[in-house]
């Protein structure tokens, strides 16, 4: 079984478009930004054992203000970029209730079968509580929450509340260096 780090898209591996403190994501390749420091923080998780695996809500597909040919360029992208093994998106908007879309565990369930991930072993990183609540819901123990001051609703106080990617990634290592001792 392999360990894996599941990333959220936006606001976590690339930049969130932020509106009146709403995050959204980028509609066309050329709005979207990665920052530098996330291709050596991916490096460094990698370099750790983990497979890098990214899951993202993608509900302005469904309202039809995002072609899916310009997320799947953005997610190849950030496949190459990044050195993803996976990316999986949701499509579906709120009241689709499909089982893929967060706070629902089926991406992170779909990606563990495929790639033969031990849950009880890997890390959630989101920045919206429905990412936190999927880990959660899926089983994942180590839980991170990068607190970008949206205005949502926060997620329990049992998971790590970080800032940035690279303090999120500096407690996973960390974390190994312990578990190693």
């Amino acid at each position: 079984m392999n360990r894996a780090v599941f990333l959220d898209r936006d606001g976590v591996l690339c930049d969130a478009v932020v509106v009146n403190y709403k995050p959204l994501s980028a509609r066309r390749v050329v709005d979207m930004n990665i920052p530098v420091g996330t291709i050596s923080n991916c490096f460094n998780l990698r370099n750790a054992g983990f497979k890098l695996l990214c899951i993202s809500n993608q509900p302005d597909i469904a309202r039809g203000r995002a072609d899916p040919k310009e997320i799947e360029k953005q997610n190849e992208l950030l496949r190459h970029f990044c050195n993803l093994d996976d990316i999986m998106t949701c499509p579906h908007d709120n009241d689709d209730n499909c089982f893929c879309r967060k706070p629902k565990p089926g991406m992170i369930f779909s990606l563990a079968r495929k790639h033969h991930i031990d849950l009880s072993e890997s890390y959630l990183i989101g920045d919206r509580w429905s990412d936190i609540d999927a880990g959660f819901n899926a089983g994942i123990p180590a839980l991170i929450y990068i607190d970008r001051g949206y205005h949502d609703r926060q997620p329990p106080a049992i998971v790590k509340r970080v800032h940035f990617l690279e303090e999120a990634v500096e407690y996973i290592l960390n974390q190994q260096i312990e578990e190693n001792k």
